[in-house]
């Protein structure tokens, strides 16, 4: 059950299937693969991504498509194997759908898209903007370019490139690199004082470097061959070469074309490396003026050849140096990062992004929180920093007071997670997860254990597959639900939901692969795996919970409602329980049993059926009641609230001189439960009854 915005506890609602019958079936149940997660967010601009790992593909959910039951027309593939029904895919790729437990995929919303981390051990993360789906960031680098220099005598190291001061025309004007140098006045032929210029010997590499529509850069390319300058006089006279003549131009070919979804090419050149005190990159802006706020020198992917007249003077930016993004599979956002780690390869190592560029892991930016590299297993932020775990401790991270940099602090050295697609931040501010010894939570600075009062219930949690374990708050309830695989079940069949005070149990799904809520004003929780539809077969898909769907009857079960032991505070004196009043809303013409047990006994000593509707005041039903239809006073009915009403369960007389008792409610179908009360017939100490 769960508690109503009117302060009842009711029975749970469906699930039912996001996508509704409109007479052609549930497109979304008809694939017949596995869903092993879903994630959901809202861009900027408006539009709703909804995106699914299905079997070996990764799917977008285009919308609800009645006159199309076909799977592809309703959920179209971004990424899968050639062969995807519904494809071709976007791009292809294939992933492991395999029952060994392994983490849940993972879909993390950013500003412009959706970072997608598949379900695998060696997935490539992808990312999607609502139009393009792709790797993120670049793997590899370009290749070397190779470069051109101006022809002398004495410098053949041109490769047929002209190109120097000496022989530009009127639109170009004049060359500008290479470093010059005066000595002052000298005397010419014609006894004419003028100034002697020098252009120094000197030498020049360059690199490259890819930038995608997302912003990302790829690792740098090796640095090109060096084009170098022999040293060169000039006299200021018109007779002779003069200073602007010295300076020269360069140019770079084989510039290398990056991958799909690469739209510009960042030039980056060395000042000149034998006057300039730096071997440093810099990037080569576009132009002059405005061109230095470009997005790249090179601003399409097709050009290959460059020629170079910038100055060392316009070179200020310095060379962003990422590396290849592997393999890895945890990712989360916080203090406007990307954060990537438990690398297929270094499984405890963390890497971060630029700021808001969410696939570009500059090559400095890295950290191992356990000393011992133990595998991360969680990342999550939180207010002021951001929670991470192994298995067995759990660290803080905060920025450094200077704004630059973080810090890394061991919260505990012996609480760690075990599941993190488990953990989710309360709107009280608590966070929860998944430990191996049961559910922990960090509020005001401290871990502690918060699953004492289900201990015996965590010991039955199947260790080998806590990994896939999924949870989610309810923004509605204010709850942390998480669903956990138990015994030697291989799914995540239990789900235990936390209030902040206390823990209850719900099993209305029995198969639950991931679950989220919606990042919109509906803030819907949805679910991913198995439901049962009344005298059917289990079926595989995206579920919405506590929704009710008149097109779909959920497999009746049972909701339970057990209470604590009455008179627990005062049972060194004896009572005998006469009359117990429950306090239910109007919901359905039936019935409802109730078990009582006593003196601390898990054994049933009565059970009594008492009516599920006042029976002097009969209401209408929803769902029952003809529109139109009469009362017996011949009086239109209408249907307005459900009222609430008491209604009287009498005791047996088998809980008579009780020291204690309580009480378990159960029923199978809709009920709306607010309290209970009960009159007693106080008894002397020495009052006993016979067992």
């Amino acid at each position: 059950m769960y508690p109503t915005e009117e302060g009842t506890l009711r029975s749970v609602w469906g699930p039912s299937p996001y996508i509704p019958n409109y007479g052609n079936g549930f497109p979304s149940v008809t694939l017949g693969v596995r869903i092993w997660g879903a994630g959901h967010m809202v861009r900027w601009d408006g539009k709703e991504l909804l995106v699914a790992q299905w079997g070996n593909a990764i799917r977008v959910f285009r919308g609800w498509n009645a006159a199309a039951a076909t799977p592809g027309n309703v959920w179209e593939p971004l990424v899968g194997p050639s062969g995807t029904p519904g494809g071709p895919p976007d791009i292809e790729g294939d992933f492991e759908t395999d029952s060994k437990p392994r983490f849940p995929p993972q879909f993390v919303p950013t500003p412009g898209g959706m970072v997608i981390i598949p379900r695998g051990n060696s997935s490539t993360p992808y990312f999607y903007d609502g139009l393009v789906v792709g790797p993120l960031g670049y793997e590899h680098g370009p290749g070397a370019p190779v470069g051109w220099g101006p022809r002398t005598d004495t410098d053949p190291n041109d490769a047929g490139y002209h190109h120097d001061g000496a022989n530009v025309n009127n639109d170009f004007k004049y060359c500008r690199l290479g470093t010059i140098t005066t000595e002052g006045m000298v005397s010419d032929s014609s006894a004419t004082s003028s100034v002697r210029a020098t252009l120094l010997r000197g030498s020049y590499r360059c690199a490259l470097q890819w930038i995608d529509r997302w912003g990302n850069l790829s690792p740098l390319s090796g640095r090109s061959n060096a084009v170098s300058f022999s040293e060169e006089d000039a006299i200021d006279t018109s007779a002779s070469k003069t200073a602007e003549d010295l300076p020269k131009q360069v140019a770079w070919c084989s510039l290398q074309d990056g991958p799909d979804g690469t739209v510009g090419k960042i030039l980056l050149r060395t000042k000149d490396e034998l006057h300039s005190g730096t071997l440093a990159l810099f990037e080569v802006p576009a132009n002059a003026g405005e061109g230095s706020l470009a997005f790249a020198t090179i601003t399409d992917n097709v050009t290959d050849f460059y020629p170079d007249n910038v100055p060392d003077s316009w070179l200020v930016r310095q060379a962003i140096d990422p590396i290849g993004v592997r393999p890895f599979k945890l990712y989360t956002v916080a203090f406007g990062r990307g954060f990537a780690a438990n690398y297929e390869d270094d499984p405890g190592l963390i890497r971060w992004t630029m700021p808001g560029v969410w696939g570009t892991f500059p090559r400095n930016n890295f950290i191992y929180p356990d000393p011992k590299g133990a595998p991360i297993t969680g990342m999550h932020a939180v207010a002021g920093g951001m929670l991470i775990f192994t298995e067995a401790t759990t660290f803080l991270v905060r920025v450094n007071d200077s704004g630059e940099g973080f810090r890394f602090e061991t919260l505990h050295s012996s609480i760690g997670c075990v599941a993190p697609s488990s953990i989710q931040t309360m709107s009280n501010g608590t966070t929860l997860w998944l430990g191996r010894e049961g559910f922990y939570q960090y509020s005001g600075g401290e871990v502690s254990l918060a699953s004492q009062d289900i201990d015996v219930h965590v010991r039955a949690f199947n260790r080998a597959r806590m990994l896939e374990a999924v949870a989610a708050v309810d923004s509605r309830t204010r709850t942390y639900r998480c669903w956990v695989a138990t015994a030697g079940s291989l799914r995540n069949d239990q789900c235990w939901e936390f209030d902040g005070a206390g823990w209850r149990r719900r099993s209305d799904m029995a198969d639950v692969s991931g679950v989220f809520v919606t990042n919109d004003h509906r803030r819907y929780m949805m679910a991913t795996g198995r439901a049962t539809v009344s005298g059917g077969s289990a079926r595989e898909a995206l579920w919405l919970l506590d929704h009710e769907n008149q097109a779909w009857t959920p497999t009746s079960r049972s909701a339970i409602l057990e209470t604590s032991w009455f008179r627990a505070f005062r049972s060194e004196r004896r009572s005998s329980p006469m009359v117990i009043h429950f306090w239910f809303r109007e919901t359905e013409n039936t019935t409802l049993s109730f078990e009582v047990y006593r003196d601390w006994r898990e054994k049933t000593t009565q059970t009594v059926t008492v009516q599920l509707h006042p029976t002097d005041d009969i209401p209408p039903f929803w769902g029952t009641t003809a529109l139109g239809a009469t009362d017996s006073d011949g009086d239109k009915v209408t249907w307005k609230k459900r009222r609430p009403y008491w209604i009287r369960g009498t005791a047996d007389i088998s809980v008579r001189g009780a020291e204690v008792f309580k009480l378990r409610i159960a029923h199978t179908g809709d009920w709306d439960f607010v309290g209970i009360s009960f009159d007693e017939v106080p008894h002397a100490d020495d009052f006993r009854m016979p067992r």
